[in-house]
């Protein structure tokens, strides 16, 4: 997975704690504690969300909550990006009229974010996802015990996490954060950054899948989404009007697919 010694450093920091354990009592030790990075992420000088997230892959954020929230098409609309501090300015080629100043509504979301511009229209149209089978059962199996192994997790117990993978199982890019908003936009943001297929890709998280998260394999072109969790029933349907395959509950040995199965190529119709 996608993390260096250093990065940990940056990402993780130890507390002092009083742990109890009931066969041994109290005792003084010392606990690993993720840390977090507050980020106002302005666009061609106007401020479009305000978000708390780990302090590490912060242009990968960047980059992948505007193509998952539908403000830009892709890396090519981005003329430069610079992260200071609490602050993350993007401007756009000028081809790109994408927001206009005085315009700003505070929205806050499941995800924690403060929302300062309207999310522009995300969804792909009905056929815009890569149709026909995608990935095995199989595969979708394995992936997914690696969302349990991802290093920040593992230490903290304290990130949501996310890895974009190839049809055949492969390991694209994978990212954790305290947000499983987060998690999944820096995701995105690593692999187009690395020029990967997303059409070609499939997304696993462990988190559950209401809307605004199934909005974001819709809007950047990835055509499946699998996660531990369950799904609500906007995310069932956004994920069903916009061709999106919505994978929930994957784990010992069963899923639910709540829509689309077609992507599964050992699903055969059942009556």
């Amino acid at each position: 997975m996608d993390f260096n010694g250093k990065a940990v450093e940056g990402v993780v920091s130890v507390q002092p704690i009083v742990r109890f354990d009931s066969s041994g009592g109290f005792r003084s030790t010392m606990d690993d504690c993720v840390r977090e990075h507050p980020l106002l992420v302005q666009l061609d000088g106007v401020p479009i969300v305000r978000v708390v997230l780990s302090p590490y892959r912060l242009e990968e954020f960047v980059v992948g909550f505007l193509v998952n929230e539908g403000f830009i098409e892709g890396p090519g609309d981005i003329r430069s990006i610079e992260v200071s501090g609490g602050t993350a300015s993007v401007f756009c080629s000028p081809s790109r009229s994408l927001v206009a100043p005085g315009n700003e509504t505070a929205v806050l979301e499941s995800t924690g974010a403060t929302r300062l511009e309207p999310r522009p229209k995300t969804l792909k149209k009905p056929g815009a996802l890569r149709p026909g089978p995608l990935v095995t059962s199989e595969v979708v199996f394995r992936c997914m015990k690696s969302l349990d192994k991802m290093p920040i997790h593992r230490r903290t117990g304290g990130t949501h996490c996310a890895v974009l993978f190839t049809a055949e199982g492969e390991e694209v890019f994978g990212c954790e954060d305290i947000g499983r908003h987060n998690a999944v936009d820096k995701t995105v943001g690593g692999a187009i950054r690395a020029g990967a297929e997303l059409k070609h890709s499939w997304l696993a998280v462990a988190g559950r899948l209401a809307a605004d998260m199934v909005r974001k394999p819709a809007a950047s072109g990835i055509p499946l989404i699998a996660s531990l969790a369950a799904a609500t029933y906007d995310g069932v349907e956004l994920g069903r009007r916009s061709g999106l395959t919505v994978i929930g509950h994957c784990k010992k040995g069963s899923f639910n697919c709540y829509c689309h199965p077609e992507r599964i190529k050992d699903y055969r119709p059942v009556a």
